[in-house]
């Protein structure tokens, strides 16, 4: 039997047993530890189990809730659904993956490290209101917009607030050959983010 029919069945399984325990519950009773989260990718699904060491089984907010550091480096991950249910995390690694939308990070509140070299993301704005990011990067995307990252750097706890906090970015997408913003507002945002200690490092993609 493979392991993906076994995984399926054995949750199939669960969820009945679930349900007719459910059953006679009083109304307006939950049980949140049962509360099921799916995660359509199965590639992020397979590096939370193995995070979490849960192979087989419902994956329920409460797993997801014990995660802190998830290492998803080059497998491939394009969905990142489920997620927003890891509301410990403080390290994300998804650099080298197929990303576009990053909307299921957007309420991870606690957040330090967030690693997402060479992904397909043009637009930064879920990155809003997490404040505690201390180091974010962005290299061979098509990101040109900072301006999510400088809200928190202007209002953050967190970012901006010690050494070492940066955003790294492709040059060709912020300057040009000499090293000039390419246009006013990067050079605004630029400006503002190191004015409030996030270093920007351009980088020169190799990859795409």
């Amino acid at each position: 039997m493979s392991r993906k029919y076994a995984r399926r069945s054995f949750m199939f399984g669960v969820l009945v047993s679930i349900v007719m325990a459910g059953a006679g519950c009083p109304d307006g009773f939950t049980m949140p530890s049962f509360e099921v989260v799916y995660i359509p990718d199965t590639v992020l699904e397979d590096v939370v189990r193995d995070t979490i060491g849960k192979p087989f089984g419902l994956l329920t907010r409460n797993d997801l809730m014990g995660v802190q550091r998830l290492d998803g480096r080059a497998l491939g991950i394009s969905d990142l659904t489920g997620l927003e249910y890891c509301t410990n995390l403080t390290w994300l690694n998804l650099n080298d993956n197929n990303i576009t939308d990053l909307t299921p990070l957007a309420n991870l509140d606690n957040l330090e490290f967030l690693y997402l070299n060479n992904n397909d993301i043009t637009n930064i704005t879920p990155l809003a209101g997490l404040y505690y990011l201390n180091e974010v990067t962005l290299s061979t995307n098509e990101v040109w917009d900072l301006s999510p990252l400088v809200e928190n750097a202007l209002h953050s706890p967190g970012f901006g607030d010690g050494e070492g906090d940066f955003v790294t970015v492709d040059a060709e997408d912020f300057v040009d050959g000499s090293g000039v913003p390419l246009d006013a507002a990067i050079a605004e945002d630029v400006e503002t983010l190191e004015a409030e200690n996030v270093e920007v490092i351009f980088t020169v993609s190799t990859t795409k």
